[in-house]
């Protein structure tokens, strides 16, 4: 097979072609990924109907979260989102800090959200029974939200 040959050849889904892409480009930590090129990889074109946008943002999402997945596992190479511009490589000191970082942050929300919801029910409509598995609830999430925030160092 020629080198323009194996140039045309396209890769399904479309990141693995992207991530095949950055691999023979040399991918490196500290490099930044336009969004745009991103989404040229992708397949995405210019939406022209809602339908055409929303069906660009699953794919975009999809596919974002498959190359991740597969940078982190294969090449241990995480990507960070960066707000307008695309994704960046973490270096690799850094990797552990942004992780528990953001990582710590989703598990607190997700936590703090939980704890709303067990704690904001109307316990007139429970009987006793039930009042006391709430009760039991509370206090198990309270426990959970408050050993991540001290075990991930989050306030």
């Amino acid at each position: 097979m020629s080198q323009d040959a194996s140039k045309e050849l396209k890769l399904y889904p479309s990141w693995k072609q992207a991530l095949a892409d950055l691999e023979t480009a040399g991918i490196e930590p500290g490099q930044t990924i336009e969004k745009e090129w991103l989404e040229e990889k992708f397949g995405i074109e210019p939406p022209v109907s809602i339908a055409d946008a929303e069906r660009n943002n699953t794919l975009f999402r999809t596919s974002i979260w498959q190359l991740r997945e597969t940078l982190l596992t294969k090449h241990k190479l995480m990507l960070r989102a960066v707000s307008g511009v695309g994704y960046r490589v973490v270096e690799p000191e850094k990797q552990t800090e942004q992780a528990l970082r953001d990582r710590g942050e989703e598990i607190t929300r997700a936590l703090s959200k939980l704890h709303n919801e067990v704690t904001y029910v109307r316990l007139d409509a429970l009987d006793d029974k039930q009042r006391k598995a709430n009760a039991d609830a509370q206090a198990k999430i309270g426990a959970l939200l408050s050993m991540s925030r001290k075990q991930l160092g989050m306030n």
